[in-house]
């Protein structure tokens, strides 16, 4: 098999009528939407940390700082890390990153791009 070099480093491929080899493929990095990252979180919330009546009643845009405990958010962190495979540190944890649905989402996306 010869290998060639993508403009992008860390991503060889294979010449044609040679099978592709994509190593963020192979290594499990998930390359979710944004949308799919918000479902998700949006799940996770709703089945953990609110009653039926406020679940119908959530919005993405929500203040969850006004819902959650403190208790609550740290565990909601530390799920979203293994979830979503990323490290979430104590800086990032802002109103702005995990104030909303969206944000969280936004967030979370925004870090597996970069990984």
């Amino acid at each position: 098999m010869r290998r060639i070099t993508t403009a992008a480093p860390g991503l060889p491929f294979l010449f044609p009528n040679e099978f592709f080899w994509f190593p963020a493929l192979r290594v499990g990095i998930d390359l979710m939407s944004i949308e799919s990252i918000r479902q998700q979180v949006r799940e996770y919330i709703v089945s953990t940390a609110v009653d039926d009546a406020q679940a119908d009643s959530l919005n993405n845009d929500d203040d969850l700082l006004e819902l959650l405990d403190s208790l609550q958010i740290l565990r909601m962190v530390i799920e979203f890390e293994s979830m979503f495979g990323v490290t979430i540190d104590n800086s990032d944890l802002s109103p702005e990153t995990i104030g909303t649905i969206n944000r969280i989402a936004a967030f979370i996306h925004e870090k597996k791009t970069d990984a």
